[in-house]
């Protein structure tokens, strides 16, 4: 028993990785949306055979980062301005979903977590690149999923906030990095002195309106045509 569950810790770490690797060029924007997906290049690439990258394509196509088209092959997913609009919408309702009977101690494991994500935009904000923002803004996006309990919840929510992060992501040279950075600071801020007095409505709240805030500069470069709307 324990040599099977070893092998089977390793093939979902082994899965894990490339899912996340995969997920992590999307998002950047290292494959664009319409970027083919070839099975065989990518099974090469990672050294596993094509089952475990199918299983992994099939998880970034439930979560709509790829779409498959039979005959054709994989391909990253466009999204329209009005799909765009209502992940928004979503994301911002499912905030509020934060918990409100999370443990003490996993309150304190988020607060010192949230602690060392903004020391490091206060640190880094001058200097700090597109792409390493966006890793830090993941990290805040997920150590704030731990103060609910709902994982069907949590997992709608990554899946929406994979899908928005490619815009997020492409707008930032428009709206400007040293804004996003700074916005960002001041919502971890807020989100850190509503857990240092445990006050997770404050915090599901707060997340939230950053959220629509988002969405609204978004709106704003769109009729400036720096973002299709169609």
């Amino acid at each position: 028993m324990t040599g099977f569950g070893s092998g089977a810790g390793k093939a979902y770490t082994r899965f894990q990785t490339i899912y996340e690797t995969l997920r992590e060029r999307i998002c950047l924007l290292d494959f664009a949306p319409g970027h083919r997906l070839r099975e065989d290049d990518l099974a090469e690439e990672f050294q596993v055979s094509r089952t475990p990258m199918r299983r992994v394509i099939a998880r970034l196509e439930s979560e709509g980062l790829v779409q498959s088209i039979q005959s054709v092959g994989t391909f990253v997913t466009e999204i329209d301005f009005d799909t765009l609009r209502q992940i928004y919408e979503l994301r911002a309702e499912l905030a509020i979903l934060l918990g409100q009977d999370i443990e003490p101690a996993v309150q304190a494991e988020v607060r010192d977590e949230i602690t060392r994500i903004l020391a490091t935009a206060e640190r880094e904000s001058a200097s700090i690149g597109t792409r390493d923002f966006a890793r830090l803004n993941r990290d805040a996006f997920q150590a704030l999923l731990r103060l609910n309990r709902n994982e069907v919840a949590n997992n709608i929510a990554e899946a929406l906030y994979n899908q928005s992060a490619r815009v997020w992501i492409h707008s930032i040279p428009e709206i400007g990095l040293a804004r996003e950075v700074e916005l960002f600071r001041q919502e971890i801020s807020e989100v850190l002195r509503a857990l240092e007095h445990g006050d997770i409505r404050s915090v599901s709240l707060v997340r939230a309106a950053h959220i629509r805030q988002s969405w609204q500069r978004i709106v704003a470069l769109s009729r400036e045509g720096h973002i299709p709307d169609g």
